[in-house]
């Protein structure tokens, strides 16, 4: 398997939990915040 491949996937699997993260983040906020609906 080429370095390159590997290099990838790791970057896909970082992005994925970063996104699943700032998502979790984001829900919390709102559930803060709540009171301003954040999404239109």
């Amino acid at each position: 398997m080429p370095v390159g491949v590997l290099v990838n996937t790791h970057l896909a699997m970082n992005i994925d939990s970063y996104e699943s993260l700032t998502s979790r983040i984001g829900r919390l906020r709102l559930k803060r915040c709540g009171s301003v609906p954040a999404l239109t």
